[in-house]
């Protein structure tokens, strides 16, 4: 079992796997857990960002007032989301401003806060808004260039002007008030007791933080930047915007022909021969699926597929001699996988010696000096089972997985492809990266669409 083979290789030198296991071995249970999901997925960078699910934590965003930038006009609570006015309220240069810690970033579609009135104080001078972080913290949001507020006594909002114009009600003690940024529209608008009052400014640029203005006695406010459920349906309004960016999204014309050319070439770039046969046959397109390089891929596949991996390198080798030592990577890939597929089998021990022994630990020395910076970290990873009594249930278990041979089978096809003269990449795989480099250049235009795409959302 595995014990035994941990102790038939414990004399081995591997000492570049020791670092890896004293970090695993000092890591907590759900560090653990994000290790296993981290850097060392071996799936290529844009597509792993593309499928990527945003974090449910997200350190870009803000989540408390700014303490070291509070005037003394202002008392912060401990919960830094809690603010009281302490000073007299007589001038205009009495104001007490706060803002939050980050600013919104354009990563999310809409950012958007709220504040409960707890006390409107003696006159109810409450601002809420956004500014950029030149704002003057003795002024109230909206009175200042690159700045925006809508005001509590008077219901007028204000953007560079300390006269402002008409725009909702005012609001007092226990009113619930948000402010929000729509990046895709570059729009500020402003709710009251979760009831949406309308676009307050256009044209607006980017990197505002929350900014609220407090300037009459007793006045107290509590920030929500989303820790509480807010009273306005944020949800519903970005669910509306997304399904506005989809319409418009479906109505531009793709012919059906273009959509079936870059299906076929992706089936026959990964060597799904049988299904590259029925699709061309439904769809009218003249046969490609009996290339004999593409037979020679398929078959290959599903040796790796069935575990067989001594049957793949062979055929690999006779199909092509030397590519092993001209495609470090699939060499690395192939003969780690041999290796698991050895751990899977007790009897197989002669066999997982020999190979770490063998091939393994030279290929430890031929990673550290490759350019390829995700071999060494992978071969330590495989390494790695032979330290866990059950490996399936450690942080590196998904590489007993079935589904890691599927990984393998797509590392050893862009070596097949490069050896017959074919591009590494399909048609399809291209867009998707062309489709994410113009999300990134739309994301730092403010007129762009900010949202990353994902491509388990679509």
């Amino acid at each position: 079992d595995f014990r035994e083979v941990r102790q038939r290789t414990s004399h081995l030198e591997l000492p570049s796997l020791s670092p890896t296991m004293a970090v695993l071995g000092s890591m907590t249970p759900a560090q653990l857990r994000r290790a296993q999901l981290g850097k060392n997925n071996y799936f290529p960078a844009a597509l792993e960002s593309a499928c990527s699910e945003e974090s449910a934590v997200d350190h870009d965003w803000p989540s408390e007032l700014n303490t070291t930038k509070a005037t003394h006009m202002l008392k912060v609570h401990k919960d830094k989301l809690t603010l009281t006015y302490t000073g007299k309220g007589n001038h205009t240069k009495d104001v007490g401003a706060i803002q939050t810690n980050l600013p919104f970033s354009n990563k999310r579609l809409v950012g958007y806060y709220e504040i409960i009135v707890r006390n409107a104080g003696a006159k109810g001078c409450i601002a809420i808004g956004l500014a950029d972080e030149s704002f003057s913290l003795d002024r109230q949001p909206g009175w200042e260039a690159n700045s925006y507020g809508y005001h509590g006594e008077d219901g007028r909002k204000f953007s560079n002007s300390s006269r402002g114009e008409g725009y909702g009600p005012s609001y007092v003690t226990r009113d619930v008030v948000g402010c929000g940024i729509n990046f895709a529209k570059n729009e500020i608008f402003f709710t009251k007791n979760g009831q949406y009052l309308g676009v307050a400014f256009t044209g607006v640029g980017e990197a505002y933080f929350p900014t609220v203005g407090l300037h009459s006695p007793d006045e107290e406010v509590t920030v929500n930047l989303g820790g509480m459920p807010f009273a306005f349906d944020i949800q519903g309004l970005i669910a509306e915007e997304q399904m506005q960016t989809q319409q418009a999204i479906a109505a531009i014309p793709m012919p059906v022909s273009d959509m079936n050319l870059i299906v076929r070439d992706y089936l026959r770039h990964y060597g799904h021969q049988s299904a590259l046969k029925s699709f061309e046959d439904v769809c009218g397109l003249p046969d490609s699926s009996s290339s004999p390089r593409l037979k020679l891929r398929k078959e290959i596949r599903a040796l790796i597929l069935a575990g067989d991996l001594t049957s793949a390198i062979a055929a690999a080798e006779q199909a092509y001699p030397g590519m092993m030592s001209r495609h470090i990577k699939s060499n690395v890939y192939l003969q780690c996988q041999q290796f698991i597929e050895h751990l899977r089998t007790p009897a197989s021990l002669p066999q997982v010696l020999q190979l770490v022994q063998g091939p393994l630990r030279e290929l430890m020395a031929v990673a550290a000096d490759s350019h390829d910076d995700s071999l060494l970290p992978y071969l330590q990873d495989v390494l790695g089972l032979l330290a866990y009594a059950d490996p399936s249930q450690s942080p590196v278990g998904r590489l007993l997985q079935p589904t890691h041979r599927q990984v393998v089978a797509d590392v050893v096809n862009e070596a097949l492809l490069a050896e017959a003269g074919l591009g590494l990449q399909s048609k399809l795989e291209s867009l998707i990266q062309q489709l994410m480099a113009v999300q990134r250049a739309c994301r730092d235009d403010p007129g762009g669409q900010p949202e990353t795409f994902k491509l388990r959302g679509v």
